[in-house]
């Protein structure tokens, strides 16, 4: 039985989320990379992804847009600045739109109360 090498630990933000949203589906970088980007040669795929997730490389913003349609979140996700901020960009884009706007009010109406005037 053979065992796979540990995965190399991601160098920002953005190649973490990406490796734990696609291990969240069950995907390799051979699947997300065909899904997202086309790319059929498994090996082609994963090598790209595995760029991205260790952060040699950032995706321009059609790629980007590419493997959040792919893996069914929002772009901004990737980018949030810290995990608070990622989750709550999360749970939100799963409420539709009217659901979204009535969170938006509310976040409003929590930032004027603390807003000094």
């Amino acid at each position: 039985m053979s065992v796979m090498p540990s995965a190399k630990p991601t160098k920002t933000i953005f190649g973490s989320r990406l490796r734990a949203a696609r291990e969240d589906r069950g995907w390799t970088q051979g699947k997300l990379g065909a899904v997202a980007l086309g790319i059929e040669d498994e090996n082609n795929g994963a090598s790209r992804i595995s760029r991205y997730e260790g952060g040699d490389r950032l995706p321009d913003p059609e790629t980007l847009q590419a493997l959040a349609d792919a893996l069914g979140m929002p772009a901004v996700y990737f980018h949030a600045t810290n995990d608070l901020m990622a989750d709550i960009i999360l749970q939100v884009s799963k409420l539709p739109q009217k659901s979204q706007r009535q969170v938006l009010e509310h976040i409003k109406g929590l930032a004027a109360k603390r807003t000094p005037g």
